[in-house]
């Protein structure tokens, strides 16, 4: 039993994949300030995860693009 779990496992994250999407929105449009959110692939959640919200677009930028390509990007929450 436990080698067909580990066969399933290794199974699935050979052969899953996931894209990065994240999306900036506006949430105070008179100090333009914004939020970060992420697709979460989390089955029971499957939703936008808020990230970091009410900073300047560029701060957030800043922190989000070096993790867009390495798995650091899936490990925010």
């Amino acid at each position: 039993m436990q080698h067909t779990t580990q066969f399933m496992k290794q199974t699935i994250a050979q052969t899953s994949t996931f894209s990065r999407a994240v999306r900036f929105q506006l949430v105070d449009e008179k100090n333009r300030l914004f939020s970060i959110e992420r697709w979460c692939f989390r089955g029971s959640i499957d939703d936008w995860i808020d990230l970091e919200y009410v900073k300047p677009l560029s701060k957030l930028i800043k922190k989000c693009l070096p993790t867009l390509c390495a798995d650091e990007f899936y490990e925010w929450v």
